[in-house]
Order: structure tokens, then C-alpha cells, then sequence
């Protein structure tokens, strides 16, 4: 999911929540002013409760999705910073250099009838350890 999507899903919840809100006051103002009986504001706030539980929840899970589409998006920038560090060590590569690459970016191969699949994912620890040691081009 992308973050833009993720951010119109929060602003339509929110945006639902604002009018539950809204809807809850002049439930209790139309009863408050004997326009509704007591089981009738009851019944109808029940409703509303239930709806702002499920808003609040869906909204709590939207902001994890949000969390993790920025996490991703962060992930694919250190590869990015991290590839001019990584190229140079492969063209001097060693044995030894090829798998310290390859374990930095947490490389899973997965074989299968379609071909070889390779995931990376550069571990947070491996970032900070890289991006503070000397003589790495191209950290900031």
C-alpha cells in the first residue's frame, strides 16, 4: 500500500469520525430537549458507540499500516545510499567481502520452478554500523 493511500484511508476515518461525533451531540441535544424518548437516545448512542470503537480501531490499524509503508520506503533509501558503498567493496570483492554484502542485506535466496527470487533488507543495526565508519563514501 502506498503512503498516499494509506493517509486518504486516515482522512476519510477521521473525516467518519468527526460526523459520529457530531451525530452523538445532536443525538443527546434531541433528547435533552424531549424530542426523543429515553430507550430511543439508548438504543441510538449504542449504535454510535459501537461505530466510534470500530472507527478508532480501524484508524489505530491504519497508522500501523502508515508506519510500516514509511518503514518500507526508509528501507529502499538505505539501499539506495548503501549501493555506492556495496559496489565499490564487489568490484575488490574477496570471498570474505562477498559475504559480508551478502549478510549485510540479510540476503534470503529462494529457488524454485520460476527461477532464483533474492530478498534484501538492510537491518537497522548494519545502517548505523556502515554509515559511521570511516572511509564510507557517499554516507552522509
Amino acid at each position: 500500500m502506498t503512503l498516499e493511500k494509506v493517509n486518504a484511508s486516515i482522512h476519510r476515518l477521521e473525516k467518519r469520525l468527526a460526523k459520529l461525533q457530531d451525530a452523538e451531540a445532536k443525538a443527546y441535544s434531541g433528547y435533552a430537549r424531549g424530542m426523543a424518548s429515553e430507550e430511543t437516545y439508548r438504543r441510538v448512542t449504542a449504535e454510535l458507540r459501537a461505530e466510534h470503537t470500530w472507527l478508532t480501531e480501524e484508524l489505530e490499524r491504519q497508522h500501523e499500516a502508515l508506519e510500516d509503508t514509511r518503514h518500507m520506503a526508509i528501507s529502499a533509501d538505505a539501499i539506495k545510499r548503501l549501493y555506492p558503498v556495496l559496489l565499490h567493496r564487489m568490484q575488490t570483492a574477496t570471498l570474505e567481502d562477498k559475504r559480508f554484502v551478502l549478510e549485510c542485506l540479510d540476503t534470503q535466496v529462494t529457488v524454485g520452478t520460476s527461477g532464483v527470487s533474492l530478498s534484501l533488507a538492510v537491518p537497522e543495526s548494519v545502517m548505523s554500523a556502515v554509515s559511521s565508519a570511516p572511509g564510507c563514501a557517499g554516507w552522509e
